[in-house]
């Protein structure tokens, strides 16, 4: 039994340095077989290879950073995702997951190439607790959306970025964004415990088994504290602890 497993360790190194080679003397990842697989996996509709598109997943707001990928990706749901996943480890593909694209560091810019997986499809405010200070959300909704829903309701999500206008709830995760507000309320971290992640496998990873730190993508939906307004202004807001969730 070791030695078998240890054959076919090695027999899946090795096949993995194969791959690498291909694609790195070829520039190329991502067949027409591989791309086929994908669009039997999750549709046509969510597989995009336009220059439009490509284009647009190659930059963010950092200056003179431009790295496009092969294949723009935008599933419709989590089985899509698990789907892809599943596929790029199969076949050894690079996937790096983007939201609204309002970095500055160019942390969501797919510099190895392969697929840019787009969460804009993951828009929906699935449910407000306001009982419990608690909202469940999906990762692509737009930071400021959320605010403004919940302001409707006299409730206030503190963390506020720059690029609220824009920036996805999910990407404020994976950077721990603040914002001015964050000097008195905190950072995102603060606020958020993950729910359902994704390992590279394409397997489902209940984030609520982990604790708070816990590292993986967030890629279903997340949890968010909140906080309610007393009235008036900032002075007057009530500093009970909140949470949310995606």
């Amino acid at each position: 039994m070791v030695v078998g497993n240890f054959i076919v360790g090695h027999l899946a190194s090795f096949r993995a340095v194969l791959l690498l080679t291909f694609y790195k003397f070829y520039d190329i990842m991502i067949s027409q077989f591989i791309e086929s697989q994908i669009i039997a996996a999750l549709g046509s509709d969510c597989v995009f290879k336009d220059v439009e598109t490509l284009d647009k997943h190659s930059s963010d707001q950092s200056k003179n950073i431009f790295y496009q990928p092969e294949i723009v990706v935008k599933p419709r749901n989590t089985e899509g995702v698990s789907r892809l996943f599943k596929i790029c480890n199969e076949y050894q593909i690079p996937v790096t997951v983007q939201g609204g694209l309002s970095g500055l560091t160019g942390a969501a810019l797919p510099i190895s190439g392969g697929i840019a997986l787009s969460m804009e499809r993951f828009d929906k405010i699935l449910n407000i607790d306001e009982a419990n200070f608690q909202v469940t959300v999906e990762s692509g909704v737009i930071t400021e959306h959320l605010q403004n829903v919940l302001k409707d309701k006299g409730l206030f999500y503190p963390p506020d970025p720059q690029g609220r206008g824009w920036s996805f709830i999910g990407g404020n995760v994976n950077t721990n964004a603040g914002g001015p507000k964050c000097v008195k309320y905190g950072v995102t971290r603060d606020y958020v415990k993950p729910r359902n992640c994704f390992a590279i496998r394409g397997s489902d990873v209940d984030g609520r088994k982990y604790p708070q730190k816990f590292d993986g993508l967030q890629l279903n939906a997340t949890h968010c504290w909140f906080r309610r307004y007393s009235g008036g202004g900032d002075k007057n807001r009530l500093e009970t602890p909140a949470f949310a969730t995606f």
